[in-house]
């Protein structure tokens, strides 16, 4: 995964660079990117991409791909035209969160008239093939494209819950990357795959051997960014299985387990050390003092300032 305890990269770094290429036919100089790989040799990609000037112009014809294009907009914009197989559909009006889902097999082409802010996400194909036979529904051969403009309120909040780590104003931590993901091949395949995933499969546990390895894993890094798929190789299961089986053993998801205990770790060092704040948030595995402070004042229900002022009295 490309990401780490940092926000999302801009750099040059292998992983950031392939999966702008994703994106290439934007022609933007730069722009952050999210990636998580559910199976091997299976990638997906989120891009927050931002232009701030009018009459962008066309993105190039891609190359053909057998892949999925999902777009939310988060302001509203006009799209000039749209392409389809070098055929021209529609003027667009967007509205706010309105969503385009976008098959590059068929090479689409945007103009925008407007300045745009969106979050998109790269499905290959093999991921949502991959992602089905694992939760034991038909092969899929593909997605039932929505209407251009179509309101999802599913894919709005995972595109939006990016939007403060392609800020640089939350953790790009890898588990809550993964599980977005995961979230998103499960409502694509469910919303626009025209199958039903089977919700009555047996109730899938971790072994006891396998709940006590993730858990100790996770408290032995508990100020590491963490990944799906490095917690699911300990205990030899895939992404999409550890996920649910560690949900069904221990009541919360794995990055849901993680954050809790270190707010707990952060209530030990707030009470006996004098550590400034930022240093702290660091030693618990936020990487800025303002998601350390969102944390801790949800599971908390005050601020570390107060639980500080508190607690050494």
């Amino acid at each position: 995964m490309s990401s780490s305890k940092y926000p999302a990269s801009r750099s040059d770094d292998k992983g950031d660079l392939e999966a702008a290429q994703h994106w290439d036919y934007f022609r933007l100089r730069s722009f952050p990117t999210l990636t998580t790989t559910p199976a091997a040799g299976v990638s997906l990609a989120a891009a927050y991409l931002r232009v701030q000037e009018t009459n962008f112009g066309p993105t190039l014809p891609p190359e053909p791909e057998s892949s999925f294009r999902v777009s939310v907009a988060l302001h509203p914009m006009r799209l000039k035209a749209l392409w389809a197989d070098e055929r021209w559909v529609s003027h667009l009006d967007h509205g706010r969160y309105s969503i385009g889902i976008f098959d590059m097999e068929r090479r689409p082409t945007v103009e925008f008239i407007d300045p745009f802010e969106l979050v998109q996400f790269y499905v290959p194909q093999r991921a949502l093939t991959h992602f089905a036979r694992e939760n034991r529904v038909a092969p899929v051969e593909g997605l039932r494209i929505p209407e251009p403009g179509s309101f999802d309120p599913v894919l709005a909040h995972l595109a939006c819950s990016l939007v403060p780590v392609f800020r640089g104003t939350a953790n790009a931590s890898g588990l809550f990357i993964d599980h977005i993901h995961l979230a998103l091949l499960a409502h694509l395949l469910r919303q626009y795959g025209d199958i039903k995933l089977e919700w009555h499969r047996p109730r899938e546990l971790l072994a006891p051997y396998q709940r006590h390895r993730a858990i100790e894993f996770l408290e032995a890094r508990i100020s590491d960014d963490i990944t799906l798929a490095e917690l699911a190789g300990e205990c030899g299961l895939s992404m999409a299985h550890f996920s649910r089986a560690f949900k069904n053993s221990v009541g919360e998801t794995p990055y849901a387990w993680l954050t809790k205990r270190r707010i707990e770790r952060a209530k030990r060092l707030l009470t006996h050390t004098t550590l400034k704040l930022s240093d702290i948030a660091w030693e618990c595995g936020f990487s800025h003092r303002i998601s350390f402070t969102r944390a801790f004042a949800r599971i908390a229900g005050v601020t570390p300032s107060e639980w500080r002022r508190d607690t050494q009295k």
